[in-house]
């Protein structure tokens, strides 16, 4: 059951085991119970930084049967939410309530099962009970309607149940601002501008509810959104955060200059601000100025550093912003040095094989290898996926038989290694030695019978040659087994089907594989099977479909004229 809407969960572990430590000091070691406890807690939190929710929920709940710690109820609420068990954390916030009574956490618990079960007496109860106990009614209220708004509920009872207590806080702009946000996700837009426009009335000055009204209003009203910037800024022309977001506004209905105007204003006022730098950055990049774009990402670098010299960037994605904005301006020199600076994180390894493809481009392909094989020993997780890059860059530049040749001394290396077989019969398909590629996934698939692309491989290289036909079909409907999904076994299953004359059933196949992923070799599959099925002319329109989309590609045209749909 999600509870995102809590701003902070307090663990309070430090404060238990403090606690326990001090009854632990004056009951003397004797007291095993006490040392008992500090154990249980402490294998709870283990468990927890494990990613092992159950078992701390166990843990905490020993040690809260022998206490009778309202700070460790907290906790074991904690770990109940963290197994995404609905009813163990139905009862963790029980409990946690009997032991504290006005801890609203629990109560908003029981508030969500409720919206979510539709026992609307048991939400109007929570609802009363939470705005007595509320120490600030308007930010109970703020919060609630928020958390209930990422609900999304259509349930009538969640907005009458609201009403009475948004009337008790209407003249709080926060509180409208909820109600907004809440109104918008039921679809009323109109209702949801309206009360965006009274939060602006309440607080004219507030930067933050400007902000929130005028996205609010963006989807029903543009021009009630801009307005509401406009006069924002007429009265504090040198806020920059607002300056940004009407640059935005500007952007989105096409008015590019104006907006690049904004932003630049906006870096005028804010000069050495990174938030605001950053995101100049971004919405000039938007615009279509990626010289700006680039100088003022490289303004946040510097503020960023200015502002905590000690912060780590090699995982940001400002890198790669920064390497769009340069690749967009044909500046790729600067592109690879900017995809250079990214090398931690998840982004680092496809921004090792951007580098690499655009060392390419500069003529440096020997550089884009050795990168790759640095990367593949620095990241040996990921060292399949560089190996596989530096085939496909040595086969497009005329050194097939080189990546061949890599590949094979790769395998040397680790002979029964599953993914260097797989990659090297993909080497050798592109070199068309099909009976090489054949051996290697025949040993794999010794040694990986479940192997999805194995499998599919093998199978589809059998219907290729027109041959092994009934194997070929044991292959790839195993494949099919394992992954329905995937586009590549989809089309295998179209061209098994059209090799078989099931013209039909082939086009089923083929159309789904482009529905998940759109491939020419796979819409010309589509093409042929069409018309070899009888269906000539939708197999004419999806082909003057298929030119346009790509533009005339070469491929395309020679399918065309392979089966009387061009001129030859």
């Amino acid at each position: 059951m999600p509870v995102s809407f809590f701003t902070k969960t307090t663990v309070a572990i430090c404060s238990a085991l403090c606690l326990l430590s001090a009854q632990a000091a004056q009951d003397k070691p004797a007291d095993e119970s006490i040392a008992d406890t500090l154990a249980d807690v402490i294998s709870a939190d283990v468990a927890l930084h494990r990613g092992m929710p159950l078992t701390a929920y166990r843990y905490y709940n020993e040690a809260l049967d022998r206490t009778g710690n309202a700070d460790i109820a907290a906790l074991a609420w904690h770990a109940a939410m963290q197994t995404n068990d609905t009813e163990l954390l139905l009862i963790a916030a029980h409990r946690w309530i009997e032991l504290d009574p006005e801890s609203e956490m629990p109560h908003q618990t029981i508030l969500l099962n409720a919206v979510q079960n539709g026992h609307q007496e048991e939400f109007l109860k929570e609802l009363a009970l939470m705005y007595r106990i509320a120490e600030d009614k308007s930010d109970w209220v703020v919060r609630v309607t928020k958390a209930l708004a990422r609900q999304s509920s259509k349930l009538p009872f969640v907005e009458s149940g609201l009403e009475p207590y948004w009337e008790k806080e209407a003249d709080s702009a926060q509180v409208q601002i909820a109600i907004g946000i809440f109104r918008q996700t039921q679809g009323n837009l109109p209702e949801a501008c309206r009360s965006a426009a009274r939060a602006v009335e309440l607080s004219p000055d507030d930067e933050k509810v400007v902000a929130a009204s005028a996205e609010i209003c963006w989807r029903h009203d543009k021009k009630q959104s801009e307005q509401i910037l406009v006069r924002f800024l007429h009265k504090h022309s040198d806020n920059a955060p607002i300056a940004l977001i009407y640059s935005q506004v500007l952007a989105r209905t096409g008015h590019s200059d104006r907006a690049l105007s904004e932003i630049k204003k906006a870096v005028r006022n804010a000069p050495e601000d990174p938030a605001i730098l950053l995101n100049a950055g971004i919405l000039a990049f938007d615009c279509r100025s990626y010289d700006l774009a680039e100088d003022y990402l490289n303004q946040y670098i510097e503020a960023a550093r200015n502002f905590n010299p000690e912060i780590d960037l090699s995982s940001n994605d400002v890198w790669t912003r920064l390497a769009d904005a340069a690749h967009l301006a044909g500046k790729h020199t600067e592109e690879a040095g900017y995809l250079a600076k990214l090398t931690t994180g998840p982004l680092a390894p496809d921004a090792r094989i951007r580098e690499a493809n655009v060392l390419v481009e500069l003529n440096r392909l020997d550089d884009a290898l050795e990168l790759l094989e640095k990367a593949s020993i620095d990241s040996p997780k990921d060292a399949s996926l560089f190996r596989t890059t530096r085939a496909k860059l040595l086969i497009a530049n005329n050194r097939a038989n080189d990546a061949l040749a890599m590949m094979q001394a790769e395998l040397l290396k680790d002979p029964d290694n599953v993914a260097t077989l797989y990659d090297t019969a993909m080497t050798a398909v592109n070199l068309n030695q099909r009976d090489l590629a054949e051996g290697y996934l025949l040993k794999l698939l010794e040694l990986a019978p479940d192997h999805i692309q194995g499998n599919n491989a093998l199978g589809y290289i059998w219907v290729v040659a027109n041959r092994n036909l009934t194997e070929a079909r044991s292959l790839i409907e195993h494949a099919y087994r394992l992954a329905p999904a995937d586009p590549y076994v989809l089309d295998s299953m179209g061209w098994l089907c059209f090799k078989e004359g099931r013209y039909d059933q082939a086009a089923e196949f083929t159309i789904t594989s482009l529905k998940k992923l759109f491939d020419i070799e796979v819409a010309g599959h589509l093409v042929e099977i069409l018309c070899k099925g009888g269906r000539v002319q939708e197999a004419k329109d999806f082909y003057l479909t298929l030119r346009q989309k790509t533009q005339d590609d070469p491929r395309v045209i020679e399918i065309g004229k392979k089966l009387g749909l061009e001129k030859k």
